[in-house]
């Protein structure tokens, strides 16, 4: 088969989207007894950067579909996902919902993002229909109260715990945050500025850039470099990060410790040389030692390298397509736990769930927040990228 490039691979969003899709007509609403209909939306359309992700998240939910199907489905009954285009755009997935839930599915996957889950996420809790949301983080989506929608990632103000305790641990004690001035870093950065603190170490600048504008960003890090740190913590989204670093390393003195929000593969792997001995989080890596894991990487790669992409680990299997697997795991386990698809009963089960799944651990506090999965450090070591910390989890 033919293989694809970056470009054909986003281009091809709406030909994926419609063989995942399912996309039952308003004919269909009458699904056999025999079928548990899922439902979701993700972005095949839109920005770039989100096609990419929603594809990758889907391929996750595909591959789970396909092997649940195989061992003869969920409560004995086949899976059809059906999955729909929002364009990454939340009014868009807010109507997407709305439309499934109407037509009869059983239960909901999450979409992409926590931009667009704070307009789905509303729709879920008044529907009542359990739903797993893989990639949606923001703090206020969580701490309001909720009991139908459940994350299988902790808070954005939380992921950033380990970096810090790293930090320390290898003797920083002055440090200095830049940082984007988008949702997506704020919130970082507060948990980040938090963490500091609380581990002990100095704040000696906190500098806000204005997103896309290299002077403003290069303003920033000449300020926080010139307040002498032992290391420079912050950053933007994982496509930014060689940016970033390049412009730190110019801005003021070479430092032991750079430690950026995200270390994302795919959009690190062809400049990897740029961060080389950075560090930073890392939601998922294809080298993690979590249960069942090394299977998962090997089942994904057969399933669709054939089919896409030029470089299928560096292209599709990221943390996207983990967190999509992994929320389906998560869904599969609570239908199991109920033994039916009584909506009360697998909500309550994912609310006492605890479980590994192949994008960690799976476990909510009384609140409804995500406490069970560790996000480690990562750093790029002789052009790899391995995890450092915690222990348990390091691959170096």
């Amino acid at each position: 088969m033919e293989r694809w490039n970056r470009r054909e691979f986003i281009k091809a969003g709406g030909a994926i989207a419609a063989l995942a899709a399912g996309a039952f007509p308003p004919a269909a609403r009458a699904a056999p007894q025999d079928v548990v209909r899922i439902g979701a939306s993700l972005p095949f359309t839109g920005p770039d950067f989100f096609v990419e992700d929603g594809l990758r998240q889907l391929l996750g939910y595909r591959l789970w579909q396909e092997e649940v199907n195989r061992r003869g489905g969920l409560l004995g009954r086949e899976v059809r996902l059906i999955v729909r285009d929002d364009g990454a755009e939340g009014p868009r997935a807010a109507e997407i919902y709305r439309h499934v839930i109407e037509d009869g599915v059983e239960l909901l996957l999450g979409n992409y993002s926590s931009g667009v889950a704070g307009d789905t996420i509303p729709v879920v809790e008044t529907a009542r229909l359990p739903c797993v949301f893989p990639m949606a983080w923001r703090p206020r989506l969580w701490l309001n109260e909720h009991r139908w929608a459940v994350p299988t990632l902790p808070l954005a103000t939380e992921v950033t715990r380990p970096l810090v305790e790293y930090l320390q641990r290898q003797g920083v004690r002055r440090a200095a945050v830049v940082n984007a001035d988008n949702a997506y870093a704020a919130d970082l950065s507060k948990g980040l500025l938090q963490w500091l603190r609380e581990f002990g170490i100095t704040v000696t600048a906190h500098q806000t850039y204005a997103f896309g504008d290299p002077a403003s960003l290069r303003s920033a890090m000449v300020k926080a470099l010139g307040t002498a740190p032992d290391a420079l913590a912050g950053g933007n989204v994982g496509d930014q990060v060689p940016q970033l670093a390049e412009t730190a390393r110019q801005a003021g003195p070479e430092l032991e410790h750079y430690a950026w929000f995200e270390l994302d593969e795919p959009v690190i792997l062809p400049e990897r040389e740029r961060v080389e001995g950075m560090i930073g989080f890392g939601l998922w890596t294809p080298n993690m030692p979590y249960p069942g894991h090394r299977e998962f990487v090997h089942r994904f790669t057969d399933r669709w390298e054939r089919e896409y992409p030029e470089e299928p680990i560096g292209l599709l299997l990221d943390h996207h397509a983990a967190a999509g697997y992994g929320a389906a795991q998560v869904l599969e386990r609570a239908v199991l736990e109920a033994g039916s698809l009584d909506p009360a009963g697998v909500r309550d089960a994912l609310f006492a769930l605890d479980a590994d799944t192949v994008f960690g651990r799976y476990r909510l506090d009384a609140r409804g927040i995500q406490v069970g999965k560790t996000v480690p450090v990562v750093g790029y070591r002789q052009g790899l990228r391995e995890v450092l910390w915690p222990l348990h989890l390091a691959t170096v």
